[in-house]
């Protein structure tokens, strides 16, 4: 029989059945809790990936955007709002919307789409597959770069209508009802490629060595290069080719037949050319600089052609200016059996002529073409004339203004010419020069007038008595003496002379006569007075000691023609205002808030460290081997930042590029101490005559050396250094090298002429620009670089800085 089971035994097995529906109702809870935390976890990863997703294709969108902008951003913003290139920040607004005027958001949004319509892998069946509500490009907190208008900032340059900013770039998408947005923001510049007020000169130098320093060239009396003088200043060096100097791309050649030029000529000429800036001479900056002109019609290198046309005949020559004078001069009339005219021919500086090693000082009838009473060899220097043509040569001429006390030098010689009506016998002689204390013995003796002229072919029959000739005595007879347009050049600034600038008039070509030597020119007559934006001071230079001198101490530079050249009124219409001579780069607004990038070097352990990051930077490499190019790659104005101790010296010199330069992006690079090696050619795209691109060097302290192989470089670059210290153009130490250079741009430098003692130099051991080069060269200027050209406007260009930009993604809102 069955045991009987007990209360306690039914306890036991009801607290175990208690426990097992405890640990299942704990099992319950832990797979429900385990159940629901995995749901969320995944509904959690489900929506995290749709955020991940839509981030993602927002960033994308941002990224096709920003790439599209990228190979045209300038194109995009010049089309969608070019008022930004020519309108102050006032006139514009603190922002601009790009979206609303350029297609380029729409195109993009609806390429972008049509990719995110191809992702079936992100196809929702409730919602669809993703969309792209919306791309937009804005440009905000826009102003201007240089907002002062004081005279510090006028000194230094102005242009009111650069500016910078945000441009902020934006990409909406909807994924699956959530919609994310992407935003890109960079700094960016409105700059322009024009370097700064020396670029408004095709040739700009600081200072003048002594008053001759750039008369060094030996020519011939017609023109041609006298090989054989060695000249001593230059430490006996021949010059075989002038530096010509041309100021526009209009030259034309001066023959016989040339149109007399115009008001019109003159304005044209006035606006369009390059000017030249010529500082004072002597080291206490006080003495005027000398340009003499060189002899002759030679194509290339006689000058004749600034005083005048040529003649029709085999060997060109200048025509006689007639002398009409019965109040000092008796007239033919009055001597019976008697025909005869006086004149005068003007004639350039020469070193060499037929029979006459010794040229226009060995003739010993110019004052000042001998350091005592009468020549000796060793004054042949004194008749060499101007390495430097600033008005370009007789087959492409180039008239400009000239700043700075820069003076005209030319002799002038008088002549008579005459035959005695009977006979028919023929006379001509050149009048002497003499004092009056001779002048006076001769009057005394009763002698004829071929008794005071120089030079004289046959005697005079009858006698035509001095006494009788001359009215006026001595002060008529000492209008005919030969004349020398420079003063003595040991003097300060003189109040005698002719300004450089009359030549302008000479340029005229007039027939009927020549310029007055002692009137000012007519650029600086009364009616230039409200033509600042041509002749920035002609009142001062039509009232100063030597009528025609340019000051260069309160010049004006303006954007337009239009009567407003008052910088305090119309600070608008004021580029630069102040005193040329105190130019440097830094303290110029090239070196300012204009820069947009900045390249650090310092961190470079060697120069070829310095070379390799510069060059990566900088450009981009086309090819290999023998035909290898850099081609400048970004748009931009760069300050290289050098090593700490890097010195001016050639030693320390870093090359521009190692490999021919192509300019393909315009860029202004500036170099913060130490030289600068240019030793391959530097070239650009010819447009009208000039580089379509602008590319600038600018040095803070240091000089520019020309190296490597061929004869000639060939730079299209604005060249700039003006440090008082440095701001040569020069040689490398070592052998070889170019023999010149032509340069498209400018070129401003603190100096390059020769010193009268080269020990008085105080960088002698350097030597100077003419010293280097005796083949000269080209300085052709580039109409682009002109910030008062219409052409200006396109220097502008829009820069995205080399700077972190802000980035954010953010829900777009419903």
């Amino acid at each position: 029989m069955g045991r009987l089971k007990t209360g306690k035994s039914l306890t036991k097995r009801g607290f175990l059945l208690g426990v097992v529906l405890l640990v299942c109702l704990l099992m319950a809870v832990f797979i429900f809790s385990f159940n629901s935390i995995v749901r969320q976890r995944n509904i959690q990863a489900h929506h995290l990936m749709i955020s991940e997703t839509a981030n993602y294709l927002a960033i994308s969108g941002l990224r096709l955007l920003s790439d599209k902008l990228g190979s045209s951003y300038e194109a995009t913003i010049k089309a969608s709002c070019p008022e930004l290139f020519n309108q102050t920040a006032e006139a514009i607004g603190s922002s601009i919307d790009i979206s609303s005027s350029n297609p380029i958001c729409d195109t993009v949004r609806a390429d972008f789409q049509n990719f995110l319509d191809s992702l079936d892998e992100l196809h929702d069946p409730a919602s669809g597959y993703p969309i792209c509500h919306s791309m937009d490009v804005r440009l905000e907190d826009i102003n201007r770069l240089t907002p002062d208008t004081t005279a510090a900032q006028l000194q230094a340059g102005r242009d009111p209508i650069e500016k910078c900013g945000q441009i902020v770039v934006r990409c909406s998408v909807e994924y699956r009802g959530l919609k994310r947005q992407a935003t890109l923001s960079r700094q960016f510049r409105i700059v322009s490629m024009v370097p700064g007020a020396v670029s408004r000169f095709t040739l700009f130098v600081k200072k003048t060595p002594y008053p001759d320093s750039y008369n060094s060239m030996g020519i011939k009396f017609d023109g041609a290069v006298d090989t054989a003088y060695q000249h001593p200043p230059a430490q006996n060096k021949t010059y075989q080719a002038p530096l010509l100097v041309f100021n526009g791309t209009d030259t034309v050649t001066i023959n016989n037949d040339i149109a007399e030029r115009t008001d019109i000529d003159d304005k044209k000429h006035l606006r369009s050319r390059g000017w030249i800036f010529l500082g004072p001479a002597g080291s206490a900056a006080d003495e005027a600089v000398f340009i003499k002109i060189p002899s002759g019609f030679n194509s290339l290198t006689g000058g004749h052609f600034m005083l005048g046309w040529p003649s029709l005949s085999a060997m060109p020559v200048l025509a006689p200016e007639t002398i009409d004078d019965p109040t000092n001069f008796a007239p033919d009339s009055d001597f019976s059996e008697h025909e005869y005219d006086l004149g005068a021919k003007f004639q350039g500086f020469y070193t060499w002529e037929d029979g006459n090693p010794y040229g226009a000082g060995g003739q010993n009838m110019w004052p000042g073409l001998a350091a005592g009473s009468t020549f000796v060899p060793a004054d042949h220097l004194r008749s060499a004339s101007t390495w430097l043509y600033p008005f370009g040569n007789r087959s492409r001429s180039s008239r400009t203004l000239v700043f700075g006390p820069v003076l005209a030098g030319f002799l002038k010689v008088y002549f008579y010419r005459g035959k005695n009506t009977v006979t028919g016998a023929t006379y001509k002689g050149m009048w002497d020069g003499m004092s009056e204390s001779l002048y006076d013995s001769k009057i005394a003796a009763n002698h004829g007038i071929e008794s005071f002229a120089a030079i004289f072919d046959a005697p005079i029959n009858p006698p035509i008595p001095g006494a009788d000739f001359f009215k006026n005595g001595y002060n008529s007879f000492s209008k005919l003496m030969p004349y020398n347009s420079l003063p003595d050049p040991s003097a300060t600034l003189p109040s005698n002379g002719i300004a450089l600038n009359l030549i302008f008039d000479f340029m005229k070509y007039k027939r009927a006569a020549y310029p007055q030597l002692l009137s000012a020119p007519s650029i600086c007559a009364l009616s230039y007075d409200a033509e600042r934006f041509l002749v920035p001071q002609s009142d001062e230079m039509r009232t100063c000691p030597v009528k025609g001198i340019h000051p260069y101490d309160e010049t004006g530079i303006y954007f337009e023609e239009n009567g407003q050249y008052d910088p305090n009124a119309y600070p608008d219409n004021c580029y630069f205002y102040g005193d040329l001579s105190s130019l440097t780069v830094f303290n110029s607004n090239l070196f300012s808030n204009r820069i947009t990038h900045k390249i650090d070097l310092k961190s470079c352990a060697s120069l070829a460290e310095e070379q390799d990051a510069l060059e990566k930077f900088l450009y981009k490499k086309i090819g290999n081997g023998p035909g290898a190019r850099n081609e400048t790659d970004k748009t931009g104005i760069f300050l290289i930042k050098r090593r700490i101790g890097v010195t001016d010296s050639y030693a320390d010199a870093l090359k521009i590029s190692s490999l021919p330069l192509t300019v393909m992006q315009p860029q202004i690079v500036i170099f913060d101490r130490g030289s600068m090696i240019i030793e391959h050619d530097i070239t650009a795209n010819m447009v009208d005559g000039a580089p379509e691109k602008l590319f600038s060097l600018a040095l803070l302290n240091g000089n520019f050396y020309l190296h490597g192989s061929g004869f000639t470089r060939k730079i299209h670059a604005y060249l700039i250094s003006l440090n008082p210290n440095s701001g040569r153009l020069l040689k490398p130490p070592t052998p070889g090298g170019p023999q010149s250079f032509e340069i498209h741009g400018g070129l401003a430098l603190t100096e390059i002429g020769l010193y009268e003692d080269p020990m008085t130099d105080p960088k002698n051991y350097l030597g100077s620009t003419m010293l280097h080069f005796t083949n000269g060269g080209e300085i052709n200027y580039n109409p682009r670089f002109n910030p008062s050209s219409p052409a200006y406007l396109n220097s502008r260009v829009f820069v995205i800085e080399d700077t972190a930009g802000k980035f954010s993604i953010e829900g777009a809102g419903s």
